[in-house]
């Protein structure tokens, strides 16, 4: 038993070992700096959570609409924005609210009336009633904030 769990072991630093000494990957697709920047800008408290309808939200589409012109992603017609309403509440207190969707596309480079439509899901929770960020939701809030980092990394 003592040298099968020595040779599980053995197999593991060995592992572990050799991972270890495998050199950072460097892309010509991935910026990585940049989506570090993206991340930590949509994440920010300045951002105030991005909660549709606030400055916050606001000033996170605004950011959201430069990234996809400098990553070369184009509008649908003369806008990226496309605006939306929806209920939310609780029963009783329920309000109508309006959105704003930021969507371009990606037209194909053999098939140019063939393209990829890219959407950003760029709003969250927002903040607390004394202002300060919802701290319990931080990881999703970063986890959002990334997925629109991923869609803004990749190098034209």
């Amino acid at each position: 038993m003592k040298t099968r769990v020595s040779v599980f072991v053995f197999i593991v630093l060995a592992v572990a070992s050799s991972l270890a000494q495998v050199p950072a990957v460097k892309s010509s697709v991935i910026d990585a700096p940049q989506l570090l920047k993206d991340l930590e800008t949509l994440s920010a408290d300045d951002m105030e959570g991005r909660q549709v309808g606030t400055p916050g939200g606001a000033k996170a589409r605004a950011y959201v609409i430069e990234r996809f012109k400098a990553s070369g992603i184009q509008p649908f017609g003369d806008s990226y924005e496309q605006p939306f309403t929806f209920s939310a509440g609780r029963a009783g207190q329920i309000t109508e609210r309006n959105g704003v969707n930021v969507v371009g596309r990606i037209d194909g480079t053999r098939s140019p009336r063939k393209y990829i439509v890219v959407s950003a899901h760029y709003d969250h929770i927002g903040t607390r009633n004394d202002g300060r960020s919802v701290r319990s939701r931080e990881v999703l809030q970063h986890a959002q904030a990334g997925e629109l980092a991923d869609l803004c990394r990749l190098r034209r």
